[in-house]
C-alpha cells in the first residue's frame, strides 16, 4: 500500500523493532518526507540502512541517508 501513501517501515533483525523511513535532501530548503519513493524496490528484502534515529512514545523513525539491498 506504499502507493496509497502508508508509510514504509524497516523491521530491525537484532531486536525486531519496526523503525518508520523518513528521507530529507540535503538542499536548503527541503522538507521531510515519508521514504516510499526510496525504498519501494527494497520491500520484503533484506537491506541495510544508515541515518538518524529518532524514538519518542513507542514511535521509532530513521530519518535515511543511505539504504540499499542486503
Amino acid at each position: 500500500r506504499i502507493e496509497e501513501g502508508f508509510p514504509v517501515g524497516i523491521l530491525e533483525d537484532e531486536t525486531g523493532e519496526v523503525w518508520v523511513c523518513v528521507f530529507r535532501n540535503n538542499a536548503p530548503a527541503s522538507h521531510l518526507e515519508l521514504a516510499n519513493k526510496y525504498v519501494a524496490d527494497l520491500v520484503g528484502k533484506k537491506a541495510t540502512a544508515q541515518g538518524l534515529k529518532y524514538k519518542a512514545k513507542g514511535v521509532n523513525v530513521l530519518r535515511m541517508s543511505v539504504i540499499s539491498e542486503y
